[in-house]
């Protein structure tokens, strides 16, 4: 190899790691040549992930790589789905693994290898973002819900409702359209219960396994309650007796920020004259008449002080 061919090879490794996306074949043979892109192949430097599309070898498995691929070879007709497009209008709750895209059924070409196709002619609105065509919000999340292990299915709606990025009753709407959904009537709970104010997995345990029946029926999911000049939401509220039922995820047990806010939320509540009982996933899950019983006793201790009564 030549000097000059040496630096046109190490010119566009340099580009390609620099950009972190992919590149189609006319933009390198038009800025370097044929044989520059051959032998930076040959090197391993960049690698081929797509028909005529090439990236460095170090971006090839990154999400940003994956999003140029599915934005130079999805027809028109075809948009990235699933946790990717809920990724891309803005939830970043955890960078989706695999990339998933919708064609009609007519689009017979092989996907390149950093895409999953699903073919359908359900018809659902698109938008781009950043120069990626991606599905609607709801129609992203019912696909990502079929993407989804059932366990998990119920916990991912929750979590992707909470961030804001799709409304429930779009997806109650939107679930009509597609004719196959697993596990249909549990999706169309998991809507009800956003819509009522449930926000994740630990909620949905909490209101469905153990705080269930008529004796709970007076107490409010996702009570507001304003104090110190400021709004809290309480996950379980008993507002004549005073009573806020909080439960605490797991992964936010050695998040000392988070403590401190939990603290002095509870100090401002107390300011009010709610009371506050905190539970974990280990009570709700591995304990839960235990967690009825604390409520019932709080309960029955506040309604026996005067100005109490429910």
């Amino acid at each position: 190899m030549t000097p000059r061919s040496r630096f046109a090879v190490f010119s566009l490794v340099a580009a390609f790691q620099d950009s972190g996306l992919a590149h189609h074949r006319r933009e390198v043979e038009q800025r370097w040549s044929t044989a520059t892109l051959t032998e930076a192949l040959r090197s391993g430097d960049v690698v081929r992930v797509g028909p005529a599309l090439y990236a460095h070898r170090d971006a090839a498995h990154t999400l940003g790589c994956k999003l140029s691929v599915a934005a130079q070879w999805l027809p028109a007709s075809g948009a990235v789905a699933g946790r990717a497009a809920l990724w891309c209008a803005g939830w970043r709750d955890s960078e989706p693994a695999a990339l998933h895209a919708v064609v009609p059924r007519v689009v017979r070409a092989p996907a390149p290898r950093v895409l999953t196709l699903r073919r359908t002619d359900v018809p659902m609105d698109t938008d781009v973002i950043d120069g990626v065509r991606v599905v609607n919000p709801a129609d992203a999340l019912i696909l990502a819900w079929q993407w989804t292990a059932s366990r998990d299915r119920m916990g991912f709606a929750l979590d992707a409702f909470r961030s804001g990025i799709v409304e429930p009753r779009d997806v109650a709407r939107r679930s009509a359209f597609h004719p196959r959904v697993p596990q249909r009537a549990l999706l169309e709970e998991a809507c009800l219960l956003a819509s009522r104010g449930v926000t994740s997995m630990l909620e949905y345990r909490a209101r469905t396994e153990v705080f269930t029946g008529d004796e709970w029926s007076d107490w409010e999911m996702q009570g507001e309650v304003r104090a110190a000049g400021r709004t809290f939401i309480v996950d379980l509220l008993l507002r004549e007796a005073k009573v806020a039922v909080e439960f605490d995820g797991s992964r936010y047990h050695s998040d000392d920020a988070r403590r401190r806010r939990d603290l002095e939320r509870d100090a401002l509540l107390a300011s009010e004259g709610f009371v506050t009982i905190r539970l974990t996933w280990e009570d709700i899950v591995g304990r839960p008449e235990w967690c009825r019983e604390q409520v019932r006793k709080v309960v029955a201790q506040r309604t026996a002080q005067v100005g109490f009564g429910v």
